[in-house]
């Protein structure tokens, strides 16, 4: 079997444990995290950008797919998201749905001059270093959500995610498989949810 196909198996196998481990809202005994799986995550109800989300889905270059575009502009809105740091280089149709809200600033530089409330990485276009790591985790404060996209497009990038859940500093992390997201809140025990979407 050639390269293509071995990478299909390992993608496959990949996704098969990920559903193995993975719960919903059913397996959370965090109530921040039981809210944010039920009133987001799962929040079913259409939202006035989604139209303009899904044209921008039609730009070849957007790496992030039409669901989990969706769970960003959801993520953004509950957690009322201000201020949103781009940690790594960000195509312009991710950079307008992570800028949709009204009351949400985007942008990519003054990592250490502001408090921000969302933190983006997109490691499918690159892995931040460990210094770069430990300056965005100095940033985050108690109701920071840092995100990584493409937490499993390669090993470098899942190797990447594991030092990240890692750190003593994250308290929660929330892995959606194509996604993850981690929170400092210094008033919840460390966690790791697997949650499928």
């Amino acid at each position: 079997m050639g390269t293509g196909a071995t990478g299909l198996f390992a993608t496959l196998k990949s996704r098969f444990l990920f559903y193995v481990d993975s719960t919903n809202q059913h397996g959370v005994h965090s109530p921040f995290v039981y809210d944010l799986i039920t009133k987001c995550f799962y929040d079913r109800k259409k939202k006035p950008h989604y139209s303009d989300i899904k044209k921008l889905q039609r730009d070849p270059s957007v790496a992030v797919s039409l669901k989990n575009a969706k769970l960003l502009h959801r993520i953004i809105a509950y957690l009322q998201i201000h201020k949103l740091y781009l940690a790594t280089q960000t195509d312009t149709a991710t950079r307008s749905i992570l800028s949709m809200h009204p009351h949400c600033t985007v942008s990519d530089t003054g990592l250490d001059q502001a408090r921000w409330d969302m933190i983006w990485i997109d490691l499918t276009t690159s892995i931040p270093t460990d210094t770069h790591k430990e300056q965005l985790l100095d940033q985050l404060h108690n109701d920071t959500v840092m995100v990584c996209h493409g937490i499993r497009t390669s090993d470098a990038c899942h190797d990447f995610w594991q030092k990240f859940i890692a750190s003593h500093r994250i308290t929660v992390s929330i892995d959606t498989y194509d996604m993850g997201c981690l929170f400092v809140r210094k008033e919840q025990v460390k966690q790791d949810f697997f949650i499928r979407v």
